[in-house]
Order: structure tokens, then sequence, then C-alpha cells
């Protein structure tokens, strides 16, 4: 037995001794390749820590020259002769084309000064930016100075998020103090008003955009529906409400013995009744003859009208600007009022609205 044991315990010994020393010379192997591996990746690391270096300085080099190109953008004023390059921007950046002539209405035409336009241009010249401002004579008492209306902004699509829209504007608030104007004002709509608000720009108000809608058609109710889907599901119900308030208007537009006829040329009087408006508000926008027809008669799309309204005596007392629907759409725009009187603005609203149901308006939108 105990040779049995001795045997047994011989085998579990050296069993066991092999298994431990296997495992020990496993630990050692390891261990001995973990210290080779790692005077190894000592060594790499200290190759790619030279070779970093080389980089390091190899790119502080590059970094120097790049500094040192110039530019490759410039900020410049837009000459006349550029309106063609701004509309091809324009194009470029919006679905809605414009042609050069627009552009040099817009920027050139305005009565009351020529608009500040600046262009962002790149090393051979071409136009990547737009950006204007025209002037807008504004009133507070007995106080009046020239602000600058934001007008076109236009940033070609692959310089977006570079940087240069905060370029421009700060480029377009030098150049409108160089001229004297004391603020720039815009209506920026959803998407562009929190980049402005960002570059330190400061909301005044909110302005929501009205819509009176003439029928139920298939064609209202998809104007209606960019509003939600329920409301245009209640549109029947709001057609009814602004025909009941559209026979209200008529009503008072009969009533007042005024009369309502589409003006060719602009009276004189305009002026008058906009200093009359003056007392009623701490600020407003100056309007003469000459701006309303540069803004509205002489405009190139040849849709808008300009309605004047007349007393017994044929005096002038105020006009109403619309816009037609253009072609293809059903959409038109109540542009403008100046009426003092709330009779003669009871009856130029009438007459608007009349004279777009009768041009094939479905809704009529105003803001």
């Amino acid at each position: 037995m105990r040779v049995g044991s001795a045997r047994w315990s011989a085998r579990c010994t050296t069993s066991r001794t092999r298994r431990c020393c296997a495992s020990a010379s496993v630990v050692r192997s390891a261990s001995c390749r973990s210290r080779a591996a790692s005077a190894s990746t000592s060594a790499t690391r200290r190759r790619r820590w030279r070779t970093r270096s080389r980089r390091s300085a190899s790119a502080r080099g590059t970094l120097a020259s790049v500094r040192a190109l110039p530019e490759p953008f410039t900020v410049r004023t837009a000459a006349p002769s550029e309106r063609a390059a701004q509309a091809a921007l324009h194009a470029r950046c919006f679905k809605k084309p414009l042609g050069p002539g627009e552009l040099a209405w817009r920027y050139d035409g305005n009565p009351s000064g020529t608009a500040l336009t600046l262009v962002l241009a790149d090393a051979q010249g071409a136009l990547c930016a737009s950006f204007a401002y025209g002037p807008r004579t504004a009133v507070a008492g007995p106080y009046a100075a020239t602000f600058g209306q934001q007008g076109d902004i236009m940033t070609a699509p692959e310089i977006r998020g570079q940087g240069q829209g905060r370029r421009m504007t700060e480029a377009a608030e030098a150049a409108a103090l160089a001229r004297g104007w004391p603020l720039l004002w815009g209506f920026p709509n959803r998407i562009s008003a929190p980049i402005y608000t960002h570059l330190g720009w400061e909301t005044i108000g909110v302005i929501r955009p009205h819509a009176h809608y003439l029928d139920a058609s298939s064609a209202a109710r998809a104007e209606r529906f960019r509003d939600g889907r329920v409301k245009s599901w209640l549109l029947r119900f709001e057609q009814r409400r602004c025909a009941a308030a559209r026979a209200r208007l008529a009503e008072l537009a009969r009533a007042s013995g005024l009369v309502v006829r589409e003006l060719d040329a602009i009276p004189a009087g305009v002026e008058t009744l906009s200093r009359e408006l003056k007392s009623r508000h701490a600020l407003c926008f100056r309007r003469d003859a000459a701006y309303v027809a540069w803004r509205f008669l002489r405009a190139p799309s040849k849709l808008h009208r300009v309605l004047g309204a007349f007393d017994a005596s044929g005096a002038f007392v105020g006009y109403a600007a619309l816009q037609l629907p253009r072609p293809g759409e059903r959409v038109g725009w109540f542009s403008d009022l100046l009426a003092p009187r709330e009779d003669a603005a009871a009856a130029l609203s009438s007459a608007v609205l009349e004279h777009l149901a009768r041009a094939g308006a479905c809704v009529v939108k105003a803001t």
C-alpha cells in the first residue's frame, strides 16, 4: 500500500509539478514576452515621438506658410455692372429666379438712394455671397433719418458654415455707419432669425402673416394646409367667416360714398397723408409719390396695382397696393395701405379683395 501510495503520490506529485512548472513556464514566457513587447513598444513609441516631432515641425512650417498666404475671399462694394453676376448667384441660392433688371430696379432705382450692396469674391473674382440693404427714410416726431432695410441675403451653398456670413454682416454694419445710417432692420424668417440674434441683432417685434380666404377650393385648402391639417379641414368655416367680413366691408364702402379707381400715376397728396399718419405713431417710414410709383407701378414683375380713393369733391384720401397672383398660382397679396380715414381704409380694403377675386385668387395674404 505504501508502495502503491508512493507511486500514486509520485505520480500525483510529478503531475502537479509538471502542471505547476508548465504554468510557471507559461507565466515566465508571458512575462518575458511582455518585457520584450514593452521594450519594443517603448522603442516604437520613441520612434513615433520622433516622427511626430518632425511632422509637428513640418506642420508648423506648413501652417506658417498657410497664414502667410493671402485671404481667399475679399469683401467689397458691388458695382452696378455686376447685377448679372448677382442674379446668377441668386439662382444658385434660391428657387425663385431673378433677372439683372429686377436687381437693378431694387438696388439702383430707389428714389431714397442707392442700395448698400456688398459682395464676397473668391481669388478668381467669382461672387460667393451678396448682402444688400435698401435706404428708407424713417420719421419720429420732428426727426428724420435714413435706415437700412435688409434686402437680398445670398450665400453660395459651398461656403456656408465658414463664418463668412458674420464677416459680411460686420462689413455691412461698418459700411452703413460710413453712410451715416444709424440702424439696420429687416424681416428675417424663422430659419434666419436665430442667426441674426446670434450675431447681436435685437428682436423688436414679431409680424405674422394674415390670410383672407375667398373660396374653399382645393387650392385654398392646400394653402390652408400649411398651417396644419386640422385647419385645412376647417377651411369651409373659415371661408364663411371671411365672406361675412367681406360683406361688412362692402357695406361700409357703399356708405362712405368714396370712389375707388385704379391709378396710373401717384397723386402728390401721398406725402400729405403720410405726414398725417406720422402724428399717430412713434415711428413710421415716409411715403411720397416717387417712392410709391417706384415700389409698385415700376416694379419689373408688372403684377402690382395701386387703387386710389377719392371723395365727392375729387380729393385724394388714400391708396392701397395689391399684387396679382403669379402665373400658375392663386395667391394674391395685399401689399400696402395708406388711409388716415377709417371709411377710406374700409373702401380700399373692400376694393382690393374684390379686385383679387376677379383676378382668380383663392386667398389674399398680407403681412
